[in-house]
C-alpha cells in the first residue's frame, strides 16, 4: 500500500545518477509514474560528462542549474549552452540529440517528461 505522506532527504538517499522520479524507480511507490522524471543530483563531480550523445523520441527535457558549471551540447544542431549561475537552464525537445559536461563540481535539477521505458536512444540510432 502506498503511503499518503512520505518524508526524506535526497541528499542522504541512494539514486540512479539522481533520478528520484520516474516509470523506473520501483521500490518506493510514491515516485513511481510514467507522467514524469524527476533528477536531484547534487555531487557531480568537475569533468563528469553524458559519456554519448543521445535523444529522446517522446521526452521533452529541463535542466536547471543550481550551483557550478555545466555545458548541454547539441552537436546536430551546432549549439553549446553554458549554464553557469543559479536559475540558467537548458530546455530541450524531444528528438534532440544532446550529451552534456561539467566545468566545475556541479548541483543540478532534471525534468523530463513523460516518463517511457526505452525513450532514450543513441544518436547513432537516430
Amino acid at each position: 500500500m502506498q503511503d499518503l505522506i512520505e518524508e526524506g532527504n535526497f541528499n542522504e538517499e541512494e539514486a540512479n545518477r539522481g533520478w528520484r522520479v520516474g516509470h523506473f524507480i520501483k521500490d518506493r511507490p510514491n515516485f513511481t509514474t510514467d507522467l514524469a522524471e524527476f533528477q536531484w543530483n547534487f555531487d557531480i563531480k568537475e569533468g563528469s560528462s553524458k559519456g554519448k550523445v543521445a535523444y529522446n523520441k517522446k521526452s521533452s527535457t529541463l535542466t536547471i542549474l543550481v550551483e557550478g558549471e555545466m555545458v548541454v551540447d547539441f552537436p546536430h544542431e551546432g549549439k553549446s549552452i553554458t549554464l553557469s549561475k543559479e536559475g540558467d537552464y537548458a530546455f530541450f525537445a524531444a528528438g534532440v540529440c544532446h550529451t552534456w559536461r561539467t566545468t566545475k563540481p556541479t548541483k543540478m535539477v532534471g525534468v523530463r517528461w513523460p516518463s517511457i521505458e526505452g525513450d532514450q536512444m543513441d544518436c547513432d540510432h537516430q
